[in-house]
């Protein structure tokens, strides 16, 4: 197969907001998508807290707009 990836090739782009990161799950069992969905989960600053330590999911969005857990 001639489609090879190279070390230069870019794979994605990922955003964060560093001033709102959603506060992590404490556990792996308890990382779920309703970190990133709900309003009322707690936010954090990474410009304010040095450190931050947790569980977040990673997510992928769909063209028909459904998000799903990946990983």
């Amino acid at each position: 197969d001639a489609d090879r990836f190279s070390s230069d090739d870019p794979l994605g782009a990922l955003t964060i907001n560093l001033n709102r990161v959603p506060r992590g799950a404490r556990t792996a069992k308890l990382c779920n998508l309703s970190i990133l969905q709900d309003a009322t989960t707690p936010k954090v600053s990474l410009f304010k807290q040095k450190r931050v330590k947790g569980w977040w999911p990673l997510t992928e969005s769909h063209r028909d707009g459904k998000t799903e857990l990946t990983a």
